[in-house]
């Protein structure tokens, strides 16, 4: 395995880039060798790379603490579909920053669904 070191030509850039560690050695060049330089440009653009990370989710427990509100009251929202959640597997995930909505989104239709089930008239 050949090793590289950079060399910088006294002599305004007419001498070869890269030297092997031997020439080094004998006092052909000096400096850093090319693998540590290779390492550091690559560490550093590790470094200015954010991690990706996955969207924070909570329990209907911890959702209903954080708003001071009951677990059943959380739980009323989803039914009536007033708050988006993930399901994972039976688990119910929500969102921290989600809102619970006043009504659901077809809620004129849902109520007169659920009064034609129930025998009422709707107007």
């Amino acid at each position: 395995i050949m090793r590289y070191a950079i060399h910088e030509s006294r002599r305004g850039g007419d001498g070869p880039l890269f030297t092997t560690t031997a020439d080094a050695a004998r006092g052909g060049g000096g400096g850093v060798s090319l693998e540590d330089t290779i390492r550091a440009l690559i560490r550093d653009e590790l470094a200015k790379v954010k991690p990706a990370t996955a969207p924070s989710l909570v329990s209907v427990t911890s959702y209903a603490a954080r708003y001071q509100i009951s677990p059943s009251t959380v739980r009323a929202a989803i039914r009536e579909n007033r708050l988006e959640v993930t399901r994972i597997g039976r688990a119910i995930r929500i969102a921290p920053d989600a809102a619970i909505l006043a009504d659901a989104p077809n809620a004129a239709g849902s109520k007169a669904r659920l009064l034609l089930m129930a025998g009422g008239k709707t107007r």
